[in-house]
Order: structure tokens, then C-alpha cells, then sequence
């Protein structure tokens, strides 16, 4: 590695490291204080709570590593141009791109980062918080009534994979049901589908409940098929166990996600098959994050010649950071609508802002 390149790449880790702990300090220390009567009220201990923030400090670092990531990159480039430094290695007869070089393939590292981080540790991060904060930290069932949850997948007693288009746990109703048995082996033997469910005496009673079986080849048994206008089941799945399964679908990393889909696809309501489609595709753009986002900040602190980065740096790199996650998660929203295809919604949001970027930097004088 050549002395410039050193030089960059060591500023750019110092200020990567120390924005990402002070972003990362500042986000917990804050959910502290907003779950600090909550704690104090439930009398939860300290082992719970340091496991809690233990736990919830992978799903932070992923969403903080992309802003550390671009405000160092910023940080580092515009105090850079604000020395002349840019100007004196461009003199040399090197180009633009030879010095942000560096700063662009650690922004890629960092991405790379935060893929691993996402998929190995998040997803069981995910359950402890959420158990934690179900049963210790909001005791109170007001508070854990507040929302109806959207596609609620999850596996059950047997082996039992449930599609839920949604689960209202004040009334504990369930709309748009899926249920589907499966062997050791993964094969489905028997599928349930239903438009609604009541929680009613410790069991569920079915309205408008289709149920048949599969053959060894995966052919529907057309002897197999019955039709309920209501009927009572004791599945073994009470609300709260729908309720610590409401996750799952987050708990998945992209390969499981992918392995479910192409197992259960078929049988899937388009809702969730669409869910699982938006999800895993989520998923493999975030990499993506830190290079497009540097490709965009810099050629802003490029342009501050006459001061060094400081606020007003550090406040557009916020402003981009924030516009682009607006714009990524409006995507996925929209995507999940089923209007327009995934891709033409979600490939666009990284790509185009980076190709700008690219552009913007090219034609630099």
C-alpha cells in the first residue's frame, strides 16, 4: 500500500470507528431513556437489561455502519481538498478517482461488513430483543396490543409452517390463513386455508376453512378435499405463541428466506410471496449502502474549497443519508403493494444516485 494510500486509509478508519461509536452510544443511550420508566415500572433486572442492549447492539452497528461510513469518507476527502492535498496529488499527474480510491473501496468493506453482521448475528439478536421487551420491558397488555401484525409467518407444533395475512392480538383474530404439514423430509402432506380465525376458549374456531392432501408426486388429493363454513381445531398455536413467532420472517437471513420461498412458494398467499421476494432482495442491496452513499457525498465536500468539513459538511452528509433510506424504504413499501415489479422499484435506489455520483466525479474540473 503506497504512502497516500496509508494516509487516507487510516484517517478514514479513525473517523469511521469513532462516529460509529459515538452514533451507536448516542441511539442506545437514548432507547434507555425511553424505556427507562418501563424498566423501572417492571422492576426488570440488570442482567435482563445489559443482555437486552447486548443483544440490540448488532441491529444498531447495521444501520449506523453506512452513515459512520459516509461521514468519514466526507470528513476525511473535504479536509483533504481543504489542505490542497486533492490539488497537490491531481498536480502530480494523478487523477481524481486515484484518490478516492481508497475511501471507496473501504466504504465497499464496510458494506461487506454489514451484510455479515446483518446475516449472521441480527437475525437471533432479533428474538432476544423482541423477548426481552415482550416479557420484561412491556409487561402491560395495552402495550402489546397496540398493532395488528402483517404477514405473520412462522413454524408451529409438527413441523407446521402458518401464513398469516394478519393477526389482531386485541381480538386475537386472524385473517387470511395458510397452514401447511410437512414430513421430515420438507414435503407437504396437507394444506389449510381459511379466511379467518377467532381465538375462543383455548381453541380456534375456522370460518370458510378449505383443507386437502398431497399425494407422493405433490398433487392435490381431490378425494382429500373438504369444505368448513366453521369448525373448531385445537392446533396446539395459542395467540402468544403466534405472538413470539411474529418475527420469524425477520429472523430469517437471506438463505433462509430464499429456502423457504422455493419450498413453499406455491403454496404461499401472493402477500407473502411477495413479502419474501421484497425481503430477500432488501437484504442483498444493503452491501450496496456505504459506496453509494460515498459516491454521493463526496462530490459535495469536493466543492468546499474555501473551508473545511464541519457542520455544514456533516449536516448534508446527514441529509443524504436520510433522503436515501426515505427513498429505500418508500420503495419497499411500495413494492410490497405488488403494483409494480420488486426490481423496478428497489434495483433503482442504489443504482441511480450511484451512477450520478459517478458521473458527478468524472466531470470534475
Amino acid at each position: 500500500m503506497k504512502t497516500l494510500d496509508k494516509y487516507i486509509a487510516r484517517s478514514y478508519i479513525k473517523a469511521f470507528f469513532y462516529l460509529a461509536g459515538f452514533f451507536s452510544f448516542f441511539y442506545l443511550f437514548g432507547d434507555l431513556v425511553g424505556h427507562l420508566e418501563d424498566i423501572i415500572d417492571n422492576k426488570v433486572p440488570l442482567r435482563i437489561v445489559l443482555t437486552y442492549y447486548s443483544a440490540m447492539l448488532p441491529i444498531v452497528l447495521v444501520n449506523i455502519f453506512p452513515l459512520a461510513s459516509l461521514l468519514g469518507a466526507m470528513f476525511v476527502i473535504g479536509n483533504m481538498n481543504y489542505r490542497n492535498e486533492v490539488i497537490a496529488v491531481r498536480t502530480a499527474g494523478k487523477g481524481l478517482w486515484y484518490v478516492l480510491r481508497t475511501i471507496l473501496v473501504f466504504s465497499s468493506l464496510v458494506g461487506a461488513m454489514s451484510f455479515f453482521v446483518n446475516e449472521r448475528f441480527v437475525p437471533s439478536a432479533e428474538v432476544i430483543v423482541n423477548t426481552i421487551k415482550r416479557d420484561f420491558i412491556k409487561r402491560n397488555a395495552s402495550e402489546r396490543k397496540k398493532l395488528t401484525l402483517r404477514n405473520v409467518t412462522f413454524y408451529g407444533e409438527d413441523d407446521k409452517l402458518y401464513f398469516l395475512s394478519s393477526f389482531d392480538p386485541s381480538t386475537n383474530v386472524v385473517e387470511g390463513i395458510v397452514i401447511l404439514s410437512q414430513d421430515r423430509n420438507h414435503r407437504i402432506l396437507e394444506k389449510w386455508v381459511a379466511k379467518r380465525a377467532r381465538w375462543k376458549e383455548g381453541k380456534w374456531e375456522f370460518e370458510d376453512l378449505l383443507t386437502y392432501k398431497f399425494d407422493f408426486n405433490g398433487n392435490v388429493d381431490q378425494a382429500s378435499r373438504r369444505f368448513y363454513k366453521r369448525k373448531v381445531v385445537d392446533l396446539g398455536e395459542s395467540p402468544s405463541e403466534i405472538l413470539r413467532g411474529k418475527g420469524s420472517l425477520a429472523r430469517l437471513n437471506i438463505r433462509g428466506l430464499w429456502e423457504n420461498l422455493r419450498r413453499f412458494g406455491d403454496n404461499m398467499t401472493p402477500e407473502t410471496r411477495l413479502l419474501f421476494k421484497v425481503r430477500i432482495l432488501s437484504r442483498a442491496l444493503l452491501p450496496l449502502s456505504p459506496l453509494v452513499l460515498a459516491l454521493i457525498g463526496l462530490p459535495f465536500v469536493l466543492q468546499l474549497q474555501r473551508r473545511p468539513v464541519g457542520f455544514a459538511g456533516l449536516g448534508i452528509g446527514m441529509l443524504i443519508f436520510f433522503l436515501y433510506y426515505v427513498a429505500f424504504a418508500l420503495a419497499s413499501n411500495f413494492a410490497q403493494l405488488g403494483i409494480v415489479n420488486p426490481y423496478l422499484l428497489l434495483l433503482p435506489v442504489p443504482l441511480v444516485p450511484a451512477l450520478l455520483g459517478i458521473l458527478a466525479i468524472s466531470h470534475m474540473p
